[in-house]
């Protein structure tokens, strides 16, 4: 399964949110971290535009492992919903978020999917603000399916269903060498608007991976061009751009 969750230092990908607090969001790989003394993990950072008017979280930043059985998170640190107060948590028993091998289901007509594969573990981990956690994950390899999203059309996409504890259920799709290109739980749906993953990794259809375009929110300017400039907003993947001159 480590083509679906390519773990790549250097790997970036931008997202944008069709509801929820964030607009739009980039996650940027970083390996041979070590968390929780932990090593040999893989962060990932990201930022997070959020909607005008809305609070919402600024950063995070999470830690994963490929082990033999499977794709491990270790925790990490974060703000909470507001962006006001910043906890961090370390698991002691990661969670496994993904199987290795996985043997997905099958979708069936009429909805639905078959003998698709499920495993579990027990998670427990203490954090600075949250006190300590524990709880059951529980996860489903529903089936490969084909994703379509501002970054691309991606077939064979990974569709696997969390759950962790009894509040939290998320879906997301997998695609082979890409990784997570679509996301969507009770709050937030999240697909992959572009990425760059550093060195010959191989495409869906074929060719180059396709260089990431998120502009970024704010007023630009030269300063050696007085009187010109530009303001570019962007939310929920509409984009205002108003030129000065």
């Amino acid at each position: 399964t480590s083509q679906y969750f390519p773990l790549v230092d250097g790997a970036r990908y931008d997202y944008m949110y069709t509801s929820g607090p964030w607009a739009t969001s980039t996650t940027i790989m970083h390996s041979g971290q070590t968390w929780a003394g932990a090593s040999g993990l893989t962060a990932m950072h990201t930022s997070y535009t959020c909607v005008a008017g809305v609070p919402c979280a600024p950063d995070a930043t999470d830690f994963y492992r490929m082990d033999p059985d499977g794709m491990h998170y270790f925790g990490g640190t974060g703000a909470n919903a507001t962006g006001s107060q910043y906890s961090m948590m370390s698991y002691t028993s990661p969670e496994w978020l993904m199987k290795n091998p996985v043997a997905p289901g099958t979708m069936m007509a009429g909805g639905g999917y078959q003998n698709m594969e499920t495993w579990g573990t027990g998670v427990m981990g203490t954090g600075s603000m949250m006190g300590s956690q524990s709880y059951m994950s529980s996860y489903q390899a529903l089936a490969l399916e084909t994703v379509s999203t501002p970054a691309g059309t991606f077939s064979n996409a990974l569709h696997v269903r969390e759950q962790r504890g009894s509040g939290y259920v998320r879906e997301a799709w997998y695609a082979p060498n890409v990784g997570m290109v679509k996301m969507m739980d009770a709050t937030n749906v999240a697909v992959l608007t572009g990425y760059t993953i550093p060195g010959a990794v191989a495409q869906p259809g074929g060719g180059a991976a396709p260089l990431a375009f998120t502009p970024m929110t704010g007023l630009w300017w030269n300063p050696n061009e007085s009187g010109s400039g530009y303001n570019i907003q962007i939310q929920q993947g509409i984009l205002v751009a108003t030129m000065y001159s």
